[in-house]
């Protein structure tokens, strides 16, 4: 089959077009071209919905779990030199409300992997208002761009992995242990807020002080 790339972290309920819209950006500024391969796990892990009148024929996800199939690919060839872990980020949904986003981090990290961050345009949108807000209003006075910018990033972009949630028990044990044994959740959050504010300023970002930031051109 085709050899992975990247593999993208994501929540699970953001919306498709929101994703989507994500990692076309993320190759854009990258300078990737659009036939990188990424591994994502609602199209690469088996994960039917039973219902009484069809069989169920491949492997549970109990099964599936069991072999670790995150951390192989994470672990892989293609995306240990390639581009990485790719954290996504949506309006919709919060991937470090779901606990195998964090877990997906963690390992990672402790494999060495180089770790990125991917946002919709949505997303970035919403972070530039919150930023204007702090700066032309909060700090109408100074307009200190990197004071407002530190403002934003501690109430917009820090991270509580500790409250991350998941479906099944026996999955959050495990992965609860499997954290902890790598540093914990406090480092972890720490490591999850550089992250954020790398690429958050990679947006926001032209050539050195924060610039107006428009869509246009991105896409």
């Amino acid at each position: 089959g085709l050899q992975a790339e990247a593999m993208a972290s994501h929540a699970w309920a953001e919306d498709n077009e929101e994703f989507e819209d994500a990692l076309g950006s993320f190759c854009l500024l990258n300078n990737v071209g659009d036939e990188l391969a990424v591994w994502i796990c609602t199209l690469s892990q088996y994960q039917p919905k039973k219902n009484d009148s069809v069989v169920d024929v491949g492997p549970s996800v109990a099964e599936q779990i069991a072999i670790d199939p995150f951390t192989k690919v994470i672990e892989s060839d293609g995306v240990r030199n390639g581009h990485g872990l790719i954290a996504v980020h949506t309006t919709t949904a919060d991937l470090y409300s779901r606990l195998w986003c964090p877990f997906e981090m963690s390992q990672a990290i402790a494999c060495r992997i180089v770790v990125k961050a991917a946002a919709s345009g949505q997303y970035m949108d919403e972070l530039r208002k919150s930023y204007d807000y702090v700066l032309e209003s909060v700090m109408a006075d100074c307009r200190d761009e990197a004071r407002a910018f530190d403002f934003l990033a501690q109430r917009e972009l820090c991270v509580e992995t500790t409250k991350a949630q998941c479906s099944s028990k026996s999955d959050e044990a495990m992965i609860t242990a499997r954290v902890n044994e790598k540093g914990g959740f406090v480092t972890l959050d720490g490591l999850i807020f550089e992250v954020r504010k790398s690429m958050v300023m990679d947006l926001m970002s032209c050539d050195g002080p924060l610039q107006p930031f428009t869509l246009e051109g991105l896409w």
